[in-house]
């Protein structure tokens, strides 16, 4: 799902735009983390290239489906502002023991506030729904170029696939889940149900770059279970 950046005028950003490098970043990092970890075959992936980088890609067509069905749900919450964490974790199979948690936290930027605040003012008296949908069209200023974000992107990619070289292997076969963090009053789908946070005991944690689109800051971490062997 590769896409480009929406610009409202040029240099410029929109939430809509911003939101969906942000889903981008989520879609590719998920599929990652599932080929490194062996929580699919190899021969269920193949490689592409994003933005510069080769990465890998399922190709299981009921894994593609519910990720899209995730992805869209992140984009609509991301552009509502009601998401504030994403987090994908590792868990036995057997167990059912939470062995890693990788973590993407994200914050709006203090730019992109500020303007939205002073559009609020100006659309006074504006219905809500409209403000709503007006809100996704709010630009704030690059203080970087399109290639400068796609190498942050690719960046991280290339330190997911280093952080794991020195992370413990995953022996047992194990599974995986995706859990997100939102505002009390957002709509959730029927599908989705309230999880624990599936923390990891005793915890190495490794912060990773971010990633900053002028609009979305997000924050990359890793916990994963460091006191014995996984198996």
């Amino acid at each position: 799902m590769s896409q480009k950046l929406h610009a409202k005028t040029k240099g410029s950003i929109t939430l809509k735009g911003s939101t969906s490098l942000v889903t981008e970043y989520f879609e590719y990092a998920i599929n990652q983390i599932l080929f490194l970890r062996g929580i699919y075959p190899e021969e269920d992936f193949k490689r592409t290239q994003v933005r510069g980088l080769n990465t890998q890609v399922t190709t299981d067509m009921q894994l593609i489906e519910y990720l899209k069905k995730i992805l869209d749900q992140v984009r609509m919450w991301l552009n509502q502002e009601k998401l504030s964490r994403l987090v994908l974790t590792i868990n036995s199979r057997e167990t059912r023991e939470t062995l890693e948690r990788w973590q993407f936290n994200i914050e709006l930027e203090e730019n992109y506030k500020e303007n939205k605040t002073a559009a609020a003012r100006n659309e006074n008296g504006e219905q809500e729904e409209e403000g709503a949908a007006a809100a996704a069209e709010i630009s704030v200023e690059k203080t970087k170029t399109e290639s400068e974000i796609n190498r942050e992107l690719r960046d991280i990619i290339k330190q997911i696939v280093s952080t794991v070289t020195f992370m413990p292997t995953l022996v047992e076969k194990c599974t995986f889940n995706v859990l997100v963090y939102t505002e009390n009053d957002v709509e959730v789908p029927t599908a989705w149900v309230d999880s624990d946070p599936h923390h990891v005991r005793n915890p190495e944690v490794v912060k990773l770059r971010t990633l900053n689109t002028d609009i979305h800051k997000v924050d990359t971490m890793v916990s994963y279970r460091r006191d014995e062997e996984l198996c």
